[in-house]
C-alpha cells in the first residue's frame, strides 16, 4: 500500500529518533474556554469551523464532528489534560504533513475564540473498535458473518503495512492495542488515538501487559522511550489476536499471571518435540495446528526464543499463508473444528450421510475396522450428548445417596424427638435461680426447611434437564445454540 501524499508536496523525512526523554515539566495550561457543540473554532489551515456533534468521549477529551465537513473531526482536550508539552507535541507531529490511509494523523491544532490551545484537528474515522467487533467471538460472527481466514489475514497484512510506514517515520506506536484500531465492515482498518503516539523525544505514556515485550515489563512507561525493537514484540502479539482472534499468545490452561508467563516466555503452543505444551481450552489448538509452518516458526522465535522478527518479514510469511488457502492447502475456516487433513478425501458421513474431508489413511484403518466415518458435526453432536448424559446419570446417583441421607436423619431425629415430652421452649426459673430449658420446634422447623429445599432443588433438576433435551434437539438446527443450552443445563445440574 502506498503512502498517498498531497500533489506537489516535498518528500517526508522521517523524525528523529531519540534516546532521552524530552527534559521539560509538564505545566498544566489554563482555558477560558472549552467549545461544545455549534461553537466556533479556527485552525490556521482551515480557518473558522463549527463543532458538530458529540461523538465519542474518552479519558483525555471529547470527539466533535465538523459542520460541513464530514471528513474530519476534532479532539477538545479535557482541562486536567491541556499542558504545555502537549501542546508541542501536537505542534511537532503537524510539522510533517502525513496523509497515509487509514492513519488519523493531527491535521492543525485548532483553537477557540480566546486564541487558546484547546485541541486539533483530524481526519475522520470509520468501523468499531477491533476489540469490540472482532476479539468476541459472538460479535465477530454477528459483526462479520462472510468472513473466513483469509479475510483475517487481509486485516492483519493491512496492519502490518500501517506498521511499516510509521517506522520507516521513525514513529512508535507504543501503545498498540485493539482498542486504538477501527475496523469496517469490509475489513478495513484505521489507527486512531495517534497523538498518544512516541515522536521524538516524546514518549507514549500508556501501554497494556500483553502488548509489552517481557525486557520492560513493570516499567513505567511515561519514564523512558521505547525502540523499534521493543515494538515488534507488541506488532507480533496483534498478529497472533488477529489470527486467533482476541486470544493473547500467553493465555494457557492454569499458568501464571500474563506479565509473569511473557517474563519467562511461556508459550503454551507446540514448537518443538521437548517444549511443554499446554493451550487454552476450545478451538485454538486446532486454529494453531492450522497454521502455516512459515506462520508457527516466526511465532514460536517471537513467543519462545525471544527472537523478534522485522514486519518484512511478517509480511511476507502471511502472504504466503494467504496464497495457501487459496491453492486449498491451508483450511479458509475462521475457527477450524479439527487438526490438518494432509491427504485428503472426500468420504460421506456414516451417521448424516454429509460430504466432508477426511484423512485416507483414517478411512482405510475405519473401513477395515467395519467402523463408520463421522463428520465433524457428528462427533460433536456425540460428544455432547454423552456429556450430557454423563451429567444427569452423576445427577441422579447424588440424588438416591441424599435420599438416603435423609431417610436416616428422619429416622435418627424421630427416635431423638421421643425422648422429649414437649415441644415447647420453657424457662422456668426454681428457687435456686437456674434456668432449665426444654425442646423447641427446632426440629419441626428445620424439616420445612429440608422439604423446601428439596423441592427448590427438584425444580432445578427439572429446568436443566428440559435445558438438556432442548439443546440435544437444536444440535441438528443451530449447533451454536445447542452448545449454549447444553452447557447452561450442565452448569446449573452442577450448581444444584
Amino acid at each position: 500500500m502506498k503512502n498517498k501524499q498531497d500533489k506537489g508536496s516535498k518528500k517526508l523525512t522521517a523524525f528523529r529518533l531519540s534516546t532521552n526523554i524530552i527534559p521539560q515539566k509538564e505545566i498544566k495550561l489554563q482555558s477560558k474556554q472549552f467549545p461544545k457543540e455549534n461553537d466556533f473554532i479556527t485552525s490556521s489551515k482551515m480557518g473558522k469551523l463549527i463543532l458538530g456533534n458529540k461523538i465519542s468521549e474518552g479519558g483525555e477529551g471529547i470527539i466533535y464532528s465538523i459542520k460541513d465537513f464530514p471528513a474530519i473531526v476534532c479532539k477538545i482536550y479535557h482541562s486536567e489534560k491541556l499542558t504545555n508539552l502537549r501542546k508541542e507535541k501536537i505542534e511537532l507531529m503537524i510539522s510533517k504533513t502525513i496523509t497515509h490511509e487509514g492513519i488519523c494523523w493531527p491535521i492543525d491544532i485548532i483553537i477557540n475564540k480566546y486564541n487558546e490551545f484547546v485541541g486539533y484537528i483530524m481526519p475522520a474515522a470509520n468501523g468499531k473498535t477491533m476489540q469490540t467487533s472482532m476479539f468476541i467471538k459472538p460479535q465477530l460472527l454477528r459483526n462479520f458473518p462472510n468472513f473466513n481466514r483469509k479475510d483475517l489475514l487481509n486485516i492483519a497484512i493491512s496492519f502490518l503495512k500501517k506498521m511499516e510506514f510509521l517506522h520507516s517515520m521513525n514513529i512508535i506506536v507504543g501503545d498498540i492495542n485493539a482498542l486504538n484500531i477501527l475496523v469496517e465492515p469490509d475489513g478495513k482498518i484505521w489507527f486512531v488515538d495517534t497523538d498518544s503516539y512516541q515522536i521524538e523525544n516524546f514518549p507514549c505514556p500508556v501501554g497494556t501487559v500483553n502488548f509489552t515485550a517481557p525486557e520492560i515489563q513493570g516499567r513505567d512507561y511515561a519514564d523512558f522511550l521505547r525502540t523499534k525493537n521493543h515494538e515488534l514484540f507488541a506488532i507480533a502479539t496483534m498478529v497472533f489476536m488477529i489470527l486467533f482472534p482476541g486470544k493473547p499468545p500467553y493465555s494457557q490452561q492454569g499458568g501464571e499471571s500474563q506479565s509473569d508467563n511473557i517474563k519467562k516466555m511461556n508459550f503454551p503452543y507446540w514448537c518443538s518435540e521437548k517444549a511443554e505444551v499446554n493451550p487454552p481450552e476450545g478451538s485454538w489448538n486446532f486454529i494453531w495446528s492450522n497454521l502455516t509452518k512459515k506462520v508457527k516458526e516466526h511465532f514460536c522465535m517471537t513467543f519462545k526464543n525471544n527472537q523478534r522478527k522485522e514486519i518484512k518479514e511478517w509480511i511476507r510469511v502471511l502472504e504466503g499463508y494467504a496464497w495457501s488457502i487459496d491453492k486449498g492447502y491451508s483450511s479458509s475456516e475462521l475457527f477450524p473444528s479439527g487438526f490438518p487433513i494432509y491427504d485428503p478425501v472426500k468420504v460421506s458421513c456414516g451417521k448424516c450421510g454429509k460430504i466432508h474431508m477426511n484423512s485416507q489413511k483414517f478411512y482405510d484403518k475405519m473401513s477395515k475396522l467395519g467402523k463408520d466415518v463421522l463428520c465433524n458435526n457428528c462427533r460433536r453432536e456425540i460428544k455432547l450428548k454423552s456429556l450430557a448424559r454423563q451429567s444427569l446419570e452423576n445427577k441422579k446417583n447424588m440424588i438416591n445417596t441424599n435420599s438416603s441421607k435423609h431417610s436416616y436423619t428422619n429416622a435418627y431425629l424421630k427416635n431423638t424427638n421421643t425422648n422429649y415430652s414437649n415441644n415447647s421452649y420453657n424457662r422456668n426459673t426454681g428457687g435456686n435461680g437456674g434456668i432449665r430449658f426444654k425442646n423447641t420446634n427446632s426440629t419441626s422447623f428445620n424439616s420445612q426447611k429440608r422439604s423446601k429445599k428439596k423441592k427448590i432443588s427438584k425444580l432445578g433438576i427439572i429446568f436443566s434437564i428440559l435445558l438438556l433435551i432442548f439443546g440435544l434437539y437444536m444440535l441438528s438446527k443451530n449447533i451454536f445454540i445447542a452448545c449454549i443450552l447444553i452447557i447452561f443445563g450442565l452448569a446449573s445440574l452442577k450448581n444444584i
